[in-house]
């Protein structure tokens, strides 16, 4: 089947919200016609018809084929975007399974340190700070459980781990006094009081020190 008539079809099945079609004629040129400048535009939508189509682990895999194999092209960060929020949609904000936030995490922040001024970065500065809450509110749960159990070490650890730019960090700060406190090392329990204070003057955990 000639290119054109094959573009013609994924996109028509594509305004049909038919996006198991939508993939099959777009994969069917990028089999016949490799080397064509319209093949990396059906490669961009294979991927987007796949999330779409809430198939997010088939679109982020079509996403990052892409990245890999174009690292230079213009849409990189249209791609880089989409593959994004695959792993965001995967991301579960009830179970503690870190492993999508993260990815997800990874692929807002490249995207906004490398193209701060392309129309995606505003949103994915939004999407960057829920994936960095989800990642934070994990790390603080476990570190509250470590501590009820006095075990102020790996509590620390944990806490280390809680995002500044997250909602949590002032919590995070105040259990970092009581889990060094719990230590007895003193000097490093009034550090974390005084970036508290300072930093979070109005926070619940500022006015409990």
């Amino acid at each position: 089947m000639p290119l054109p008539r094959l573009y013609e079809l994924g996109m028509k099945y594509f305004d049909k919200a038919d996006y198991e079609k939508t993939v099959e004629y777009f994969k069917a040129l990028e089999r016949q016609y490799p080397y064509s400048d319209q093949t990396l535009q059906a490669q961009l939508m294979i991927g987007f018809a796949q999330y779409m189509d809430g198939q997010y682990l088939a679109g982020g895999e079509s996403f990052k084929e892409f990245i890999v194999m174009h690292p230079h092209h213009k849409d990189i960060p249209y791609a880089l975007y989409m593959r994004g929020l695959c792993f965001f949609h995967r991301t579960s904000f009830i179970e503690r399974d870190q492993s999508m936030a993260k990815d997800a995490y990874q692929l807002f922040r490249e995207l906004i340190m490398r193209f701060a001024n392309t129309p995606y970065a505003e949103d994915a500065k939004l999407k960057l700070q829920q994936m960095a809450d989800h990642i934070s509110a994990d790390e603080l749960h476990t570190a509250r459980y470590y501590e009820s159990q006095f075990l102020y070490h790996a509590a620390l650890a944990r806490l280390a781990r809680v995002s500044p730019d997250s909602i949590h960090y002032p919590e995070s700060l105040y259990r970092k006094m009581e889990c060094y406190r719990g230590l007895g090392e003193m000097e490093e329990a009034e550090k974390a009081k005084q970036v508290l204070i300072q930093e979070y003057p109005d926070s619940l955990f500022a006015k409990k020190t």
